[in-house]
């Protein structure tokens, strides 16, 4: 059985342009971070012949990614706006499977 993992300890560094963004492994994995100023993911109740659902849409994002497997990850964001918030999620593909970080937030700096 593969071994499992997780991401941990994630940390953002911001400036009035770009953000630092650090995490850490279980095992070496690769590196991603998908970010917006826009909520990641929109939900809304929908009915479609008496069943009820929730029809959830993903936005369009930018996305660093690093290739390289390692355990301490370190992605720099950069040409951000001032003062802005911006939504991400982090996430590392290794060799059991991908493990994805929870929708987080930082703003940038004025």
């Amino acid at each position: 059985m593969p071994e499992v993992f997780a991401i941990k300890n994630i940390h953002v560094e911001t400036s009035t342009n770009s953000a630092i963004i650090t995490w850490i492994t279980d095992i070496p994995s690769t590196s991603k971070v998908e970010y917006s100023p826009y909520l990641l993911f929109n939900a809304s109740w929908e009915v479609w012949s008496d069943f009820h659902y929730w029809n959830i849409t993903k936005t369009e994002t930018e996305f660093v990614e690093n290739a390289t497997s390692v355990v301490d990850h370190r992605i720099t964001l950069s040409n951000l706006t001032s003062s802005t918030t911006y939504y991400f999620r982090v996430q590392s593909k290794g060799s059991s499977g991908i493990a994805t970080s929870k929708v987080l937030s930082f703003t940038t700096k004025s």
